[in-house]
């Protein structure tokens, strides 16, 4: 005698309709994770704007090197 597949067996299969993603980390993961990289973007910012107000650029052997990245940097 087979048992029956009822809700509560896992390993039954279930029509397409009714499956479910099953999320691979909860939501409050996924938020640290994007608060970490924001936090660490903006701290990076907050380097270089610091850096160029204080001559950083002036004193640099290829300014034109440097704005390119800070540009590319704020962009991303």
């Amino acid at each position: 005698m087979v048992a029956p597949r009822g809700p509560r067996d896992i390993t039954a299969p279930r029509p397409v309709a009714v499956r479910r993603r099953i999320p691979a980390t909860t939501q409050g993961v996924e938020r640290t994770v994007v608060l970490a990289f924001v936090g660490i973007r903006t701290f990076d910012l907050v380097q270089t704007a610091i850096a160029l107000s204080t001559g950083g650029l002036a004193a640099s052997t290829a300014p034109a090197l440097d704005l390119t990245l800070v540009a590319l940097v704020t962009v991303e």
